[in-house]
This record gives structure tokens, C-alpha cells and sequence, in this order.
């Protein structure tokens, strides 16, 4: 088995992207199958299309302090390299339906596609999923002070994050999207 070679350069580019996610995506542990990988040309080891259950990807609005992070690494001693993966987010408003939305993805282990600022959609958990390791429902001191949800997922892939095809106009991802949603509501 030999390694696979660099193949090649990066220039600096232009100061044109930002920080930050603005949407989460997830789908529970058995409704995405068959992912396909593009093996070719300038974007190789994209994800090009999947098979997913009708409607079973849910969309989530982010808003403020919301996080991925991708630690990748490698044993020369042991000759292995993966991917943990950890992805944070803040979900304004404690409700009872978010309540339990976040109950159902603490007992299973979603695949979660991550869409940041600049338009670019990150597959996570693609093989193994992730685990809701933290969830964290708060309300502060203060009028000023954070009343929600703030939910803390870790996964190991063997595969970095990947990029779909397309972003959210892949034509699996959008097969796949479901338009049930709902708005947290503050009991009066």
C-alpha cells in the first residue's frame, strides 16, 4: 500500500470570507445511506449525492456564538490518522418543543450537516454520527442574560469534514430537506 502524494500548492487568496455558522442540519442515525464521493477533478472527496429518508432532514436557524471544530490526528507510532469532530450551538428560548427535540438527539446519534457564513455545507458524523455529549439549558440573572439551550456534540470519523457538493443546492440534501418547523414559544 503506498500513501497518497501531495499534489499540490496553496496561494494565500483574498480576504473575503467570515466566520461563524448560520444554519445546523440534522438527520437522525438511519436516514442517510449511500454516499457517494466525487473521486475526480478539482474537488475530489466531496460528497455528490446520498440517499436519505423523505423529509427527514430537519433545518435549525443559529443566531450568536455557534462553533464546528475539527481536530485531525495522526500517530506516527501507531500508523493511524481520524477526525474528531465537535460542533457547539445556542439555541435561543427555552420551550417545550425544543425540549424535546433535543431529547430525541441525545438518544440517537444524528448525522449533522453544518452550513457556514461563506455558503459552504460540512457533512459530520458522515460514517459514525454524533453524540449529543452536552446539553445545557440555562437562564441567567438578568433581563440582558441568555434563556435557552446550548448543545454540545462530539464525533470521531475517519474522514475529515466533508464538503457536499453544491452546499444546501445538492440535489440529495434538498430531496432530503423537510419544511416541518416550528417557533419557540414563551408561555404568556
Amino acid at each position: 500500500m503506498s500513501c497518497q502524494a501531495l499534489n499540490s500548492g496553496r496561494k494565500l487568496g483574498c480576504k473575503n470570507s467570515v466566520g461563524g455558522l448560520q444554519n445546523v442540519y440534522f438527520a437522525g442515525s438511519g436516514d442517510i445511506s449511500d454516499v457517494l464521493f466525487n473521486d475526480v477533478g478539482a474537488t475530489p472527496g466531496e460528497v455528490i449525492s446520498f440517499t436519505a429518508t423523505a423529509s427527514s432532514i430537519f433545518k435549525y436557524e443559529l443566531v450568536g456564538s455557534n462553533t464546528f471544530t475539527e481536530t485531525i490526528t495522526s500517530s506516527n507510532s501507531e500508523g493511524t490518522t481520524f477526525a474528531e469532530q465537535s460542533l457547539t450551538i445556542n439555541l435561543q428560548i427555552l420551550d417545550n418543543a425544543t425540549l424535546n427535540q433535543v431529547k430525541l438527539l441525545a438518544f440517537d446519534r444524528p448525522k449533522i450537516f453544518v452550513e457556514d457564513r461563506n455558503g459552504h455545507l460540512l457533512f459530520l458524523g458522515i460514517m459514525n454520527g454524533m453524540s449529543l455529549s452536552t446539553g445545557t439549558l440555562s437562564s441567567g440573572d438578568g433581563f440582558g442574560d441568555t434563556s435557552g439551550f446550548t448543545l454540545e456534540f462530539t464525533g470521531t470519523e475517519k474522514l475529515t469534514g466533508i464538503h457536499v457538493y453544491d452546499g444546501i443546492l445538492n440535489t440529495s440534501f434538498v430531496g432530503a430537506l423537510s419544511t416541518t418547523t416550528f417557533t419557540p414559544a414563551i408561555p404568556s
